[in-house]
């Protein structure tokens, strides 16, 4: 119980974090350069191993580097959501922050790439060897892919 409570404080601590710091710099750009970041050059696989390795080295190149350049590859529909779940109920999205803290390897099961969107299933293995399902949908709406749906398969 008290691990569990841990990682759900800590989710929600990151994203509040993210918010406020997004707030005071709202006249600067949105992003942030000198980490990975939304580019045409990327296609839907890409995006996803981008966000999973940020996600796996969180602190580097500096503190929460990993959590922000995340943040960045998610469309704003799913920025608002995740702020709202942080904000009000945490709770509701704990396996799959779960599941992005701690892996140590994932693999790419299956995926279905269409024109202006994508889902990718990820089998993401933790250092216990407990495997986790995530589904990420992705959209193209600028000629750039962002994840808009991150889902734990049952």
């Amino acid at each position: 119980m008290i691990p569990t409570l841990l990682i759900v404080f800590t989710a929600q601590y990151f994203l509040i974090r993210s918010m406020t710091q997004k707030t005071i710099n709202e006249t600067d750009s949105k992003i942030d350069v000198t980490l990975p970041h939304p580019s045409e050059r990327y296609d839907a696989k890409e995006v996803v191993q981008v966000i999973l390795y940020s996600m796996r080295n969180m602190d580097i190149p500096k503190k929460d580097s990993g959590q922000i350049a995340a943040w960045q590859f998610m469309t704003s529909r799913l920025q608002t959501q995740l702020r709202d779940k942080a904000l009000i109920r945490p709770y509701l999205s704990e396996d799959i922050w779960k599941a992005l803290l701690d892996f140590d390897s994932y693999t790419i099961t299956h995926s279905k790439i269409e024109d202006k969107s994508a889902i990718i299933e990820v089998s993401l293995i933790s250092s216990k060897r407990l495997t986790r399902q995530l589904i990420f949908a992705l959209t193209k709406p600028n000629e750039m892919w962002l994840i808009d749906q991150i889902v734990k398969r049952i």
